[in-house]
């Protein structure tokens, strides 16, 4: 029997094996636990490189037919909901979980995205179809919102959470 083969260490594998620790500094940046990440400027000191070779000839833009095969495959709202956000808006995973409903502008379809250090244009524009598929995903919410007051249970896995005071208003 062979011994197992030491793994490979490169750039890519460096890459991908420092965006779980760099996800889990990011929330405890968010949850106030540190001040930043630390594992960021590892990654712009070390992997810059390896970035700016990248040349890969599989990478391209996919056509709106080619996008709304997956999306609209989505049957849970709340699923669909982040999709469309994502795929419409082209707002990153942390500005989606940052949002609040009250960030959203129903009359101009403009979400209000919170300050962030990659990003300095904060609006965010949405069509009719991603409001029709935000209105239904809240409508579902607030539903369940009413069930989960009158039965605590657990709130993770909720897309746009309320503020805190529209949970108190709701009680």
């Amino acid at each position: 029997m062979g011994s197992n083969p030491t793994p490979r260490t490169n750039l890519p594998r460096i890459t991908y094996t420092s965006s779980a620790p760099s996800a889990f500094y990011d929330y405890l940046v968010f949850e106030g636990c540190v001040s930043s990440n630390i594992v960021l400027p590892f990654g712009k000191r070390y992997l810059k490189r390896y970035k700016s070779d990248f040349d890969d000839p599989e990478r391209r833009l996919l056509s709106v037919e080619e996008m709304s095969r997956p999306v609209n495959s989505i049957l849970d709202p709340r699923d669909k909901a982040i999709a469309v956000l994502l795929a419409k808006t082209g707002i990153r995973r942390g500005e989606l979980l940052r949002l609040d409903v009250e960030d959203i502008n129903w009359e101009e379809y403009a979400i209000t995205l919170k300050p962030t250090p990659k990003r300095s244009n904060r609006a965010a524009f949405f069509d009719d179809e991603c409001a029709a598929v935000l209105r239904r995903w809240l409508r579902v919410r607030e539903k369940l919102m009413i069930d989960l007051i009158s039965s605590p249970t657990i709130l993770s896995g909720f897309i746009l959470i309320p503020s805190k005071k529209a949970l108190g208003s709701s009680r």
